[in-house]
């Protein structure tokens, strides 16, 4: 049976052979043009964006929030929601 001192110690270990190979990491993906990031924790997921309208141009409104600037700005030139629903 291992002793709290032996766990510890074996910790702390892993812990500096993780931050040994992150270097190495980040060192090789730097002299490839790349820089990276720890992540912490769980990746947070993004709810899916139920689209409702689409404009001319492929710009995408839930319909929730506040109007993108490519509605405000056809319901100015006299065009209506239902034309951009989906």
């Amino acid at each position: 049976m291992e002793t709290i001192e032996g766990l510890k110690s074996a910790r702390q270990q892993v812990a500096e052979l993780e931050r040994e190979m992150l270097e190495d990491v980040q060192a090789k993906a730097k002299l490839l043009g790349y820089d990276l990031v720890k992540a912490e924790g769980k990746p947070k997921v993004q709810p899916e964006k139920k689209v409702k309208y689409r404009g001319p141009n492929g710009e995408e409104w839930s319909g929730k929030g506040k109007r993108p600037g490519w509605i405000m700005q056809a319901l100015a030139e006299g065009q209506s929601l239902e034309d951009f629903t989906i």
